[in-house]
This record gives structure tokens, C-alpha cells and sequence, in this order.
């Protein structure tokens, strides 16, 4: 695909959602300028050989975009490789279904951070959260995990498949990363949600690949303002306070801000620990 801009956006359109979810993504991309040239790529997931409906079609054709029809097989994680394989541009931004920009000049601030000496991988929203963790403090019946371990065999399986606590690892509803960088990784598309939680925050995450290659792995906040791991807890973003700070909202960090102090509390424990510090 030939295009003059050298930084693909790539937004996943699943077909398992309304137009509704395209429109509220949609509407902060009018909003919000972008602050950098780049090329909006819709990946259209499990339309099949049918066209999306047209109420969805006509949300998408508000702004300039290219499209690229996908299966709908391998989760966000399979559509992001093969997305990667298919475009030429030498940056990538992905983002989910549920995302939407929050702030004016989004993109050139997570390439700001991206061209900073040593970085290798930038992320919108990240967590410390580590399952094996979550499930020895909070149990098996917890309320964010209790599901993952009913259906993959409790902690033992997690332990050998999950860093501890600290575990930090971007959040993969919106990041940035190199096209080559991201199709060296060591990964495969998931077969199940399993593979696709590994790949945001297993032993072999994303993350931990770019950190073992030597580079770093920042996060940005709306403001600008980039994070280096150890700082991930005072970025004001994920489940943090108000998340006044967040670049990227999606149904997650719906999810904390309509809840009530008690879910708040627990959420970010999750996330962060008892005392916010590794």
C-alpha cells in the first residue's frame, strides 16, 4: 500500500460490533487532530466476503482512510501481524475496537516519545499487573481474574506462564512500534485468549522482548509527559485517580471511571499493588 505518509494508524472494526463502537472512535479522531501526517487504516475483522453495513460504512467514510479485510480468527494480536505484513509504513500505531483519543496532537506525542534515544516500543496505557500475583492476593473467584483461572487451571499454570509482581507490560487497546521491530517478534497469532494475554503481559511479552533487546519502553500521558517503567504508577493514566492523564480511553478505563470508589480502590491494586510501588 503506497502512501506518502510514513506512520500507519491501524484501528480495529470488528464485525461482533455496532456502529456505534466505529462512531465513538470516529468522532474523537474529528475531534482531536492528530498533530502528525499518517495514513488511518480501518482493519475490517470477520466481515468475510460482505461489505461492513452501511451505517458502519458511513461512520468510516467521514475521514480519509484506507481498509483491509481480515478473518476473523487470531484475536486483536493476529490481526495487528497480518495488518503489519500488509502495510509499509515504517511506524505503526494500533488501536482496539473500544479506543478513542482524549487529547489534540495524540500522535506526534507518542512519536515525540517513540524517537527519544533508546526507545523501542510506546504505549498509551500500561499495567504492573502480574496474574500469578492477582490470584494468590485476591483468589480464584476475584472479579477481574477469577474467569481466566476457572478456564486455564488455576495459579500453577499462571506462574509458569506470567511474570510476578512487578510485571510491566503496555496494554496492547493502543500502541506504537516499529513495523520491523514488530513482525521480529518472537510470537505467533493466538489460538485463544491465553496466547493473546501472553502476548500483552506474559514471560515473552511484547514488552519484555523490546526490553531485552536493550531499548526502552515508555508510556505517554495526554499531557506529553513520557514514563519510563519504574515511573509507570505516577503517570496519572490507567486506573490511577481521576486517569485526568489518559491519551487513549477505551471500554477499561470505562470501566474505573463509572465505578465507585470501592471498584476504583480494587482496580488499581490490581494494577499498581497495595502501595502503588514495586
Amino acid at each position: 500500500m503506497k502512501e506518502s505518509a510514513d506512520v500507519a494508524v491501524a484501528h480495529l472494526v470488528r464485525a461482533g460490533n455496532d456502529a456505534r463502537t466505529v462512531e465513538r472512535f470516529v468522532e474523537s479522531y474529528e475531534r482531536f487532530p492528530a498533530g502528525a501526517r499518517h495514513a488511518l487504516i480501518f482493519l475490517l475483522k470477520g466481515f468475510g466476503s460482505n461489505a461492513p453495513p452501511s451505517d458502519i460504512l458511513a461512520v468510516m467514510n467521514r475521514v480519509p482512510h484506507h481498509k483491509i479485510d481480515f478473518p476473523d480468527e487470531g484475536y486483536d494480536i493476529g490481526t495487528y501481524l497480518l495488518a503489519a505484513k500488509a502495510l509499509n509504513q515504517h511506524s505503526l500505531v494500533f488501536t482496539n475496537s473500544f479506543a478513542r483519543f482524549r487529547t489534540d496532537d495524540w500522535l506526534r506525542k507518542l512519536l515525540d516519545a517513540y524517537h527519544c534515544p533508546g526507545v523501542g516500543l510506546v504505549g498509551a496505557t500500561g499495567s504492573w499487573e502480574s496474574m500469578p500475583a492477582t490470584a494468590l492476593r485476591f483468589g480464584a473467584t476475584e472479579m477481574h481474574l477469577g474467569g481466566r483461572l476457572a478456564a486455564f487451571g488455576a495459579a500453577p499454570l499462571l506462574f509458569s506462564l506470567f511474570p510476578g509482581f512487578p510485571n510491566p507490560h503496555v496494554r496492547t487497546n493502543g500502541f506504537l512500534v516499529g513495523r520491523d521491530d514488530f513482525l521480529a517478534l518472537r510470537t505467533r497469532p493466538p489460538r485463544n485468549k491465553l496466547d493473546a494475554w501472553m502476548f500483552e503481559s506474559g514471560r515473552h511479552s511484547m514488552t519484555r522482548q523490546i526490553i531485552a533487546s536493550n531499548r526502552r519502553v515508555l508510556l505517554v500521558g495526554r499531557d506529553g509527559s513520557a514514563y519510563e517503567t519504574i515511573n509507570w504508577n505516577q503517570s496519572g493514566t490507567f486506573w490511577q485517580a481521576q486517569q485526568e492523564n489518559l491519551l487513549l480511553a477505551d471500554n477499561r478505563t470505562e470501566a474505573y471511571a463509572i465505578g465507585g470508589p470501592p471498584i476504583r480502590q480494587h482496580l488499581s491494586r490490581l494494577a499498581w499493588g497495595v502501595s502503588g510501588k514495586p
